[in-house]
């Protein structure tokens, strides 16, 4: 009986903060289930978690849900991209000055979730300086359990095959074993077709005013969505209605108010 008095607190926690903080996501597929009870249980962890998916498929949105359900979602959520990190780690300059500014970084997130996008950029000797920051000294209460107040989440987003840069000498080892503690895909929109429609609604509802009424959909603008492969996944997929809302008269989407130059060969006579 506790034990599930405590996992229906926790679900109603979780859709709780995943109203307030916008990582809210459709899962009517499968994959995206599989996704979406994934992040329910890194939440109650403290492992390193390594988020891989295409551009646009919600890697950040996951990361951010992960830190929004877990128990440092009072903390700050810092995230470092490629640029920065590389600016951090600098190439060039003194080590140990490098290793002060870097670790700063993570000072930035005490308490809270550090997110690493980009890592794949770093060349070998910034890898090894951001590997001496994780386990050098103050490393221990980075890593202490989850109710310590100077402990950091780490989370990782890729794009790249870690593993293939690993084999490849590419990617230091130790810090792939660092850095994926708990390894989470995330589907691209190829793979979560049923999710297509209920995606198309919520984004309608996001990005029209409060208040309007919501347009529908025209059958040939949905064959014209349903066959597209939406390289660019979800973003894609916003800009597309975005498009659509401004040039649509106030009426149903159409294939007509889809942009040509970015669903090519999929309009049909809508080019």
């Amino acid at each position: 009986e506790h034990r599930g008095l405590r996992k229906a607190f926790d679900r109603a926690r979780a859709a709780q903060v995943a109203r307030a903080t916008g990582a809210t996501f459709v899962a009517e597929s499968p994959a995206m289930r599989a996704v979406v009870d994934r992040i329910q249980v890194l939440a109650n962890t403290d492992t390193a978690a390594l988020i891989s998916g295409d551009r646009g498929t919600g890697d950040a949105l996951v990361a951010r849900a992960i830190h929004a359900q877990g128990p440092r979602r009072a903390g700050p959520f810092v995230v470092a991209d490629g640029t920065s990190l590389r600016e951090r780690l600098g190439e060039h300059g003194d080590a140990a000055e490098t290793l002060d500014v870097g670790d700063a970084l993570f000072r930035d997130a005490m308490g809270g979730t550090l997110v690493l996008d980009g890592i794949e950029q770093l060349s070998l000797r910034a890898q090894v300086r951001l590997l001496r920051i994780i386990d050098g000294p103050g490393a221990a209460a980075r890593r202490s359990p989850w109710w310590h107040p100077l402990g950091v989440r780490l989370i990782t987003l890729t794009r790249e095959n870690l593993v293939g840069r690993a084999s490849s000498g590419e990617l230091l080892d130790s810090l792939y074993y660092r850095l994926n503690g708990v390894h989470l895909h995330v589907p691209t929109l190829r793979e979560r077709a049923p999710d297509l429609c209920p995606l198309v609604v919520q984004l309608i509802d996001e990005l029209e005013p409060p208040g309007t009424t919501r347009p529908g959909v025209t059958p040939q603008a949905w064959k014209v969505l349903s066959s597209y492969p939406f390289p660019g996944n979800v973003r894609e997929l916003r800009w597309v209605l975005e498009h659509a809302l401004a040039v649509a008269p106030g009426g149903p989407i159409d294939a007509t108010h889809l942009p040509p130059e970015g669903l090519a060969g999929a309009t049909g006579d809508a080019g």
